[in-house]
């Protein structure tokens, strides 16, 4: 089992919305659905704020824990309806940006500020766990220096599955052996090395993916705090543990589908080694996985375009992964079989 040191921060895609005011606008969330922000009891994310006041005002990261419950004079409070319960939710970071088209020597205006606050969700929170199940809602409110804002609705779910990719922002990131192609995944070797097009991933060998937004684990954790030894695994609760569905795509550069599976080849299903959370770390799980003993025809990796190559390969599999009610895959690279001349390579 592979594990990395350290905290891993997942900086999410941002949205637009209203900037004026105090702290007037949660307009974005890290990896959310359009529509409204959905997240998962353990899950790491950073919500965009708008017209929010930090101090200092370049913002900070947390440097111990368990997590601090405020950082740069802000806090966030998650208030959950049903069960009626509060929480004080621990944070990696706060930082803030410039949105203006200024020259960089400009004094930066409040309505040109962004405020990235990171955290994560508790555990503690109730959410769904089927799939079919109800959305449970629940307030958040951010607490700058000059006051509380109003209460924004956030939708709580049972997972939100994000894959870590290279283009995720995360300080260990260099630490890691070999270079993935653009916001390829992050996938490694048994050993620890990134899987890239010059270091494939082998017929049969163990590979280890890391991801945010699994849900619970049996044990349970204690939010803010780093994951104990041994790991806790994926489960609906403690009595009931809890799988992923994986599937394995061998077209090149395939997108993300729904693993699919019937009756005839529920038995040949890939094999899943260990879902669960990484010892050492916040809110950071892996899914150890078996690769198979024989992979089909397929074209190698191939970054460089060429006359000759109109249509990169970039990845060779793609492979999907539903814990629940999310989807996310990781693409990367394999080493191709040995293919007879005059055989078929998957196009």
């Amino acid at each position: 089992m592979r594990h990395i040191a350290g905290v891993l921060i997942y900086w999410g895609l941002l949205g637009t919305g209203a900037i004026f005011g105090q702290a007037t606008a949660v307009v974005g969330a890290g990896y959310s659905s359009p529509g409204g922000i959905r997240v998962a009891p353990g899950q790491i994310t950073t919500f965009f704020v708008s017209g929010l006041v930090i101090d200092p005002a370049q913002g900070l990261s947390a440097t111990s824990l368990p997590l601090p419950r405020s950082l740069a004079g802000v806090s966030v409070i998650i208030n959950q309806l049903t069960p009626k319960q509060s929480f004080a939710v621990p944070l990696l970071s706060v930082q803030q940006f410039n949105i203006c088209s200024v020259p960089a020597s400009a004094p930066m205006q409040l309505d040109c500020q962004m405020t990235a606050i990171t955290v994560q969700i508790p555990y503690e929170l109730a959410a769904p766990v089927a799939s079919t199940g109800p959305v449970s809602e629940a307030g958040l409110i951010i607490q700058g220096k000059t006051g509380p804002s109003q209460s924004f609705t956030i939708f709580l779910i049972g997972d939100n599955l994000h894959v870590l990719n290279s283009c995720d922002s995360f300080p260990l990131k260099s630490n890691l052996s070999g270079s993935p192609s653009v916001c390829g995944s992050i996938v490694t070797h048994a050993d620890g090395t990134l899987i890239t097009a010059d270091s494939p991933g082998k017929a049969g060998e163990e590979i280890v993916l890391y991801a945010y937004g699994l849900g619970q684990t049996a044990p349970a954790v204690i939010t803010g705090s780093a994951t104990p030894a041994p790991a806790p695994v994926l489960a609906y609760n403690s009595l009931t543990p809890h799988d992923v569905i994986i599937q394995f795509d061998f077209h090149p550069n395939a997108g993300t589908t729904p693993p699919y599976y019937d009756a005839a080849h529920i038995d040949g299903r890939p094999r899943v080694l260990f879902n669960g959370l990484t010892p050492g770390q916040v809110g950071l799980y892996q899914v150890n996985i078996k690769l198979p003993d024989v992979f089909p025809a397929v074209p190698g990796c191939l970054l460089t375009q060429t006359p000759q190559q109109l249509n990169r390969v970039l990845s060779n599999l793609t492979i999907n992964i539903q814990p629940g009610i999310s989807l996310d895959s990781a693409a990367i690279c394999v080493e191709p079989p040995q293919i007879p001349p005059g055989s078929q390579v998957l196009r």
